[in-house]
């Protein structure tokens, strides 16, 4: 009987493994602005050698190659934002420090990897990590994470409803969300930045080293005063979020609310859903060298509901990693959620029209983030075929 038991766990186990897994055979790999110097499209099926690619458990120094003076024009660097970020306020002087080799078509596709050794996950069983180049482990990338997601339904869902929501409605809605995530084994992510981190940290007189996840009791009430002030954010979407809250579209109050619920859930340790929260301090400098969008065909993202994961920091650089397609299935699971659960005692909500708006609104706010973050740096579209 165990013997049978056994062997059908481990049929079993193999079965789920498999569904986790979509055929792809080529990598397109698209050039979409600040492309001079280099092949349009570029294709791959071959692995790429064996030490230009992290294991998956494996923390490596970041080795970033020395500047040429006559590629200066097409570098990669230090973004900064000096103003309200928007298309009308970046040039080389104001917003980019070229700092780091861009990343060209051959070098980009050995990081990402061989088209079918690539690791992929169900959407719904997915946490969406902030777009960062920090982050050592594959994963699937949202600007903000979904906190900022969730943050972008909320005001959207005032705008639809023509109502203000309050913190304890807030909380509510983070709650019931999180539940439909733990059902589904899924995952809802946040960052900071373990510079804000030790910055908010000194604000309280709490140790340096105290890692924000699982904040002393005794700090926390003085810690959530603080940690909605934009310089202790360390996260980059949500803190433009809060400083230019009128070209973001959204309410400042409603960001402090959602951020405020995060942080309730998570600094709770007797409360039943804090372990679907995940909260990712981003050490070192920042050196992406490229911005890449990640699609799949439609047979594995519509289908088969799967995303390609991928590490935004490698051993030959770090790059903004983004997916698109798996944001906007995310956010149509995250309306249906909402339009039934606020339409319920009070006005019903219209999902087509309340998606429509979240994906215009989320799509604004990811082109200015993007903008703010990358700069000048190249960018790209990458597809699994």
């Amino acid at each position: 009987m165990t013997v049978m038991r056994d062997l059908f766990m481990g049929i079993f186990m193999a079965t789920l493994t498999a569904a986790e897994r979509c055929e792809t055979t080529s990598i397109t790999l698209h050039c979409q602005s600040r492309c001079a110097g280099v092949n349009e499209t570029s294709y791959t099926t071959s692995n790429p050698a064996a030490e230009q690619v992290f294991g998956a458990s494996q923390q490596h120094a970041l080795l970033v190659e020395p500047l040429a003076p006559e590629e200066a024009p097409q570098q990669g660097g230090t973004p900064t934002v000096p103003t309200a970020p928007s298309d009308t306020t970046f040039s080389n002087q104001t917003v980019y420090a070229p700092a780091h080799r861009a990343l060209s078509p051959d070098q980009l596709i050995a990081v990402v990897g061989p088209a079918a050794a690539v690791d992929w996950v169900s959407v719904s069983a997915a946490g969406f990590a902030c777009v960062d180049g920090r982050h050592a482990h594959a994963g699937l990338y949202a600007y903000g994470g979904d906190l900022g997601e969730f943050a972008l339904a909320l005001s959207v869902l005032e705008h639809v409803s023509d109502r203000q929501i309050g913190q304890a409605e807030t909380t509510r809605l983070l709650e019931g969300w999180l539940q439909r995530l733990h059902e589904a084994g899924g995952k809802f992510c946040s960052c900071i930045d373990a510079a804000a981190a030790a910055q908010l940290a000194a604000s309280v007189a709490m140790p340096a080293d105290v890692e924000m996840r699982a904040a002393p009791e005794e700090s926390q009430a003085s810690l959530m005063m603080r940690l909605v002030t934009p310089e202790f954010i360390g996260n980059d979407h949500l803190k433009w979020m809060l400083q230019y809250s009128e070209t973001y579209a959204t309410r400042r109050a409603l960001i402090e609310q959602a951020i405020r619920s995060f942080y309730s859930v998570l600094w709770n340790p007797y409360h039943p859903l804090r372990s679907v929260l995940q909260l990712h301090t981003l050490r070192g400098p920042r050196a992406e060298r490229a911005v890449v969008h990640v699609h799949a065909n439609h047979w594995c993202t519509a289908e088969r509901g799967l995303a390609p994961t991928l590490p935004s920091l490698v051993r030959s650089g770090s790059i903004l990693l983004y997916h698109p397609q798996a944001v906007a299935a995310r956010r149509d699971t995250l309306v249906h959620y909402l339009s039934v659960v606020t339409s319920v005692g009070g006005p019903a909500v219209e999902r087509a029209d309340f998606l429509g708006r979240v994906g215009t609104l989320g799509d604004g706010q990811a082109h200015l983030t993007e903008k703010a973050l990358a700069g000048l740096l190249r960018s790209y579209s990458l597809i699994y075929q």
